[in-house]
């Protein structure tokens, strides 16, 4: 009794979704075409990838160097801030100084009134 055994002689090949199959001979061209195809697509993905890092890095630099910048102009805020408020202080004190003094020459003046007045008298 024998047996028969039967066996495919090459391969399918397709795209999935597109309907489209070929049936290759066996032969090593097609596989090293579709090779290269995909280093191609591949070198393409690893520049892409590339570049974007690229893009990224620089975008972190940039967030980097904005979050020094706010940092800087935050404390120069605060400095400022600083000496408004010093110098809304010593505004007051030297109103109140202003007033004392004028309250001094109020009264000064009252007193030479009242001397003139007493000496023509």
């Amino acid at each position: 009794m024998s047996f028969f055994v039967p066996f495919i002689v090459g391969t399918v090949t397709g795209v999935v979704g597109t309907g489209v199959v070929k049936h290759s001979t066996g032969s090593h061209t097609t596989s090293t075409a579709k090779e290269k195809e995909f280093a191609i697509e591949n070198e393409k993905l690893r520049a892409r990838i590339k570049e974007m890092q690229t893009q990224i890095d620089s975008l972190l630099n940039s967030n980097k160097k904005q979050r020094q910048n706010a940092e800087s102009f935050d404390e120069e805020i605060e400095d400022l801030e600083d000496k408004l408020s010093n110098a809304e202080k010593e505004i007051k004190n030297l109103k109140e100084q202003l007033s004392r003094s004028e309250m001094i020459i109020s009264e000064y003046k009252a007193t030479v009134a009242r001397l003139e007045s007493e000496i023509k008298n």
